[in-house]
């Protein structure tokens, strides 16, 4: 028997469905944004799966996230009780934040598709007028800021200022999951308490709407 979330994501997959077919694609609504993700075949590719961002759809702070598919054996539950733990330990709801990913599909990365996801996360934060980022990964900081270092060099800058959008990128907890590496975890938490110093600076937390895709 379905749950009545399953039920409200199908639905949701339905009125999407829908709107590719009655509406022209454009820039001026959150609803087009997930079209452009949905719609996108700048990549060419027969079969693929598309991840759709969720959350606090007025909130200035982006969580970035590499996409799960770039993981082997990704525990979801596992992934998400950790990010939910951290950002309680600086006491802020992952509710009142919006999350992201990168790439926008299941396809691995390749040069064409940083280019082209890298396109639809900049209209992503354009239109949501997204201020601060933290991407967890070294997929979704290249494709954010549009190089190949890696998160070690990444790091090295405390945190990216680009056209007033403040960015610390750090690991991804899979990088130290599978060997338990406390060092890395350690570099990840330091990343989140500057990412927090950052914010409360700047007193930018603020409650508002969801939305889950």
């Amino acid at each position: 028997m379905n749950s009545t979330a399953d039920l409200l994501k199908k639905g949701a997959e339905l009125l999407l469905d829908y709107y590719i077919e009655e509406k022209p694609v454009s820039e001026s609504s959150l609803l087009n944004i997930l079209l452009l993700i949905k719609k996108c075949t700048l990549c060419n590719a027969a079969e693929k799966k598309n991840i759709f961002p969720r959350g606090n759809i007025k909130s200035q702070i982006m969580i970035l996230l590499d996409n799960p598919a770039i993981y082997n054996n990704y525990p979801a539950e596992e992934i998400e009780t950790i990010f939910t733990k951290m950002f309680n330990a600086i006491n802020i709801d992952l509710n009142n934040l919006y999350i992201s990913f990168l790439p926008k599909c299941n396809l691995q990365p390749t040069e064409d598709l940083n280019k082209n996801c890298r396109n639809l996360i900049l209209k992503e934060i354009n239109l949501l007028r997204i201020k601060y980022i933290i991407s967890f990964g070294k997929t979704s900081a290249n494709i954010l800021l549009n190089n190949d270092f890696s998160i070690e060099k990444i790091r090295k800058q405390n945190f990216y200022e680009i056209d007033n959008l403040k960015i610390v990128s750090t690991y991804h907890p899979m990088d130290y999951l599978p060997e338990n590496n406390k060092s890395m975890k350690i570099d990840i938490w330091n990343d989140v308490k500057l990412f927090n110093k950052i914010l409360k600076s700047e007193n930018v937390l603020r409650n508002s709407h969801t939305y889950s895709g």
